[in-house]
């Protein structure tokens, strides 16, 4: 998990993601991959990485907690943090898979890739300058009571579900009484001990879609 970088529900960018999503580029996405998300989707998680040579300079080898992922880059003076990607799948240990590399590098901010969240990629080292990327998981419902959590595998107790009450279910995945045992992170994190700091990296940080108003 990157240190550097910005939840965007968290500063209140909740909506505006959402709008953004719903119009433009969620649209996209269900004409690109029919197959993830052919009943729509529910949440997105939005997020800004920054890569610099003081805080990250690489992320290893990953697949996403997403059915689709969106990657908008925000910069343009670096070298090197050049994304790779890989073949589709999920698996305990990515770093180990067999893998062969194909490079993708911005010419410009601004500039977008969409990829399916089940394809492993990383980001090389940084060789100068800073880099910063926004990033959105788009996550379906459907997919993943058919398919499972790309997590911990389970089809039940989806974050986004609603309960017996008919009621969409707030549970926090670091203290419900009945998480998934199996469902973390691929990516290494301090473990949420319910301080601010630490819930910024926790895997908490779900943003439901509400109807544009």
């Amino acid at each position: 998990m990157n240190r550097a970088g910005l939840i965007l529900n968290e500063i209140g960018l909740g909506p505006l993601m959402d709008r953004i999503l719903k119009h433009y580029l969620g649209p996209v996405c269900r004409a690109l991959y029919p197959r993830l998300l052919s009943s729509g989707f529910e949440a997105h998680h939005s997020f800004i990485v920054s890569y610099s040579l003081e805080t990250d300079r690489s992320l290893g080898v990953h697949d996403d907690n997403s059915e689709v992922t969106i990657n908008i880059s925000l910069s343009n003076q670096y070298t090197g943090a050049d994304l790779a990607l890989y073949h589709h799948a999920r698996v305990a240990n990515p770093q180990l898979e067999k893998k062969e590399r194909y490079c993708w590098r911005v010419s410009r901010a601004g500039n977008m890739l969409i990829h399916p969240g089940e394809m492993l990629h990383e980001v090389l080292p940084l060789e100068s300058g800073d880099r910063m990327g926004l990033i959105m998981w788009i996550r379906s419902n459907h997919f993943r009571t058919t398919h499972g959590c790309p997590l911990c595998g389970r089809t039940d107790q989806l974050i986004y579900e609603n309960g017996p009450d008919g009621k969409e279910r707030t549970r926090d995945p670091c203290h419900d009484p009945n998480p998934h045992p199996q469902c973390h992170d691929p990516n290494p994190r301090p473990p949420c001990d319910g301080e601010a700091s630490n819930k910024r990296q926790c895997v908490r940080h779900f943003q439901k879609i509400r109807k544009a108003r």
